[in-house]
């Protein structure tokens, strides 16, 4: 890892919220930037941006991410394992 914000060890996250732009902005320069047990909600902009799109997803990207969140809500409130895609 070339730089960070938080980590893995107790008491090593933080908070980010409330801001008026983005939670937390990533240059592109930046590489192994690694984001780890931080509590970051309600900002205005973006919670995590980063400084080049080539990691941003499109709806596509959205979906299946939100179908994963789905399974796993499902997984947890059930208490049994579920199949992707969900039916």
């Amino acid at each position: 890892m070339d730089a960070g914000l938080g980590g893995i060890a107790a008491g090593a996250g933080n908070t980010i919220a409330f801001n008026n732009g983005a939670g937390v902005v990533i240059f592109a320069t930046v590489v192994n930037f690694a984001i780890s047990s931080n509590a970051i909600f309600g900002n205005q902009g973006f919670d995590i941006l980063s400084g080049d799109s080539a990691n941003e997803g499109g709806f596509e990207d959205g979906a299946w991410v939100q179908e994963v969140i789905n399974a796993v809500e499902l997984s947890y409130r059930e208490r049994r394992w579920v199949s992707l895609p969900l039916a």
